[in-house]
């Protein structure tokens, strides 16, 4: 059975899932990210040429890497420690629970999977599946009067290590049923 056209139309769930074996790319828990307003990702190539006889005569890929780009109208704070890295502790009990993420010099930004569901017009969804993604920008906390917290960060993304995914730099999933992001 083929899949008809899809009309993709919304960003209707992102997620991270940090890697926490790097060589063998190990995913751990699936993170949410709430009020999520962009997922954006570019592929690109660097190519080398080959010249001689004024002309040229060939070219080679240097191999295929991408850009991404998250919006997201706030972030809990296991989303923040999957982009940034450092060390997320909790205390208390209810009503005086608190959580803080302290982020040191020496802290790492770590690598994680992205993935988006995007609804189709015919009752399925598509699937963007970025594989090991990590920070490049700056993080910018900007905290006004009277405006809402949006937040905006991007990076790299190489191929995958997975051996189940080995090499695949991102997947387009397109599904006639729509399914949660697993």
């Amino acid at each position: 059975m083929a899949l008809g056209i899809a009309y993709p139309y919304g960003l209707r769930d992102l997620e991270l899932k940090p890697i926490t074996a790097v060589a063998t790319e190990t995913l751990g828990t699936l993170v949410d990210i709430p009020a999520a307003r962009v997922f954006e990702f570019t592929e690109s190539e660097e190519y080398t040429d080959l010249r001689g006889d004024d002309k040229t005569i060939t070219t080679r890929g240097k191999g295929a890497t991408g850009q991404w780009n998250l919006e997201s109208g706030g972030y809990s704070a296991d989303v923040v420690k999957a982009i940034v890295g450092g060390v997320l502790t909790d205390s208390g009990t209810t009503p005086s629970q608190k959580r803080v993420l302290v982020k040191k010099v020496s802290d790492q930004r770590p690598w994680f999977h992205v993935e988006g569901q995007v609804i189709v017009d015919s009752g399925g969804d598509l699937h963007a599946v970025v594989h090991r993604c990590r920070c490049t920008s700056d993080v910018k906390w900007s905290f006004k009067d009277g405006e809402w917290v949006l937040t905006n960060v991007s990076g790299i993304f190489l191929p995958s290590l997975a051996s189940a995914t080995l090499d695949e730099l991102y997947q387009i999933i397109y599904n006639e049923t729509a399914a949660a992001i697993t």
